[in-house]
């Protein structure tokens, strides 16, 4: 007599290995497309990081001693518009061949104690950004002198006719406040405005922000900046670390 062999099947066995292939079928298609995603990514980066330096080189050649704003604090701006209709530049297009928002795109300059800022920004379709670099090329720089006060003659001549008013010898003698101007430089961080303080005082510091990095702190010619009493105008550099 022949014994009948009886074969089982290990249906739990065959439903983690289907599993386990299904998994690894879904993290492989994933992958190739987080792939593709950073090309993709990294291509539109790279043609509008491309697209900035144009337009700040564009920026550079257009500014002048005779269109750059002379106050500390003030800022002129144009539109990429603007610049294509005055033959400055081409229109620029994205990594999709599509052209950018020709008015809504735009240069500015803005003037600092001993420098200028030139900010670029681009906004395309899908993507937007921006570039700021500075200028403190002696040539296009304009000194500005102090205008002539005829204040101290004022004061001699008041103080001979109300030389017996204690009221009038008062005000020639009271100090003039003075006040002086903190400039930011975000390197590479969002934009922040310049602000005007009177002498001696402490600045509550913004805190910039730049995707993908940490802030560490504002830096004056190399050296940290500890919220010592401004007496002078000074620009103030952000340090990031990634």
């Amino acid at each position: 007599m022949y014994e009948d062999k009886k074969y089982s099947i290990n249906w739990l066995k065959i439903f983690v290995t289907v599993i386990i292939g299904f998994l690894v079928i879904l993290l492989s298609v994933k992958l190739v497309t987080l792939i593709f995603k950073n090309k993709e990514e990294n291509e539109s980066n790279k043609t509008l990081e491309t697209n900035l330096k144009v337009m700040n080189d564009a920026a550079k050649s257009y500014f002048n001693k005779d269109n750059l704003p002379v106050k500390v604090g003030d800022s002129v701006k144009v539109t990429l518009k603007d610049l294509i209709d005055a033959g400055k530049l081409s229109a620029i297009k994205d990594k999709d061949g599509k052209e950018c928002n020709a008015n809504d795109s735009y240069i500015e300059a803005t003037r600092l104690d001993t420098e200028y800022q030139i900010k670029s920004y681009l906004t395309c379709e899908n993507e937007e950004d921006y570039l700021n670099t500075f200028m403190d090329d002696v040539e296009k720089m304009i000194i500005i002198t102090p205008e002539t006060t005829t204040t101290t003659t004022k004061a001699q001549k008041t103080t001979k006719k109300v030389v017996k008013t204690t009221k009038a010898t008062t005000k020639v003698t009271q100090p003039a406040v003075k006040t002086y101007t903190v400039s930011f430089n975000a390197n590479g961080g969002d934009f922040i405005e310049a602000i005007t303080v009177n002498e001696g005082t402490v600045v509550s510091l913004p805190t910039p922000v730049r995707t993908g990095y940490t802030f560490v702190g504002w830096y004056n010619n190399g050296v940290k900046y500890d919220n010592a009493p401004i007496n002078r105008n000074i620009v103030l550099v952000a340090k990031w670390i990634k």
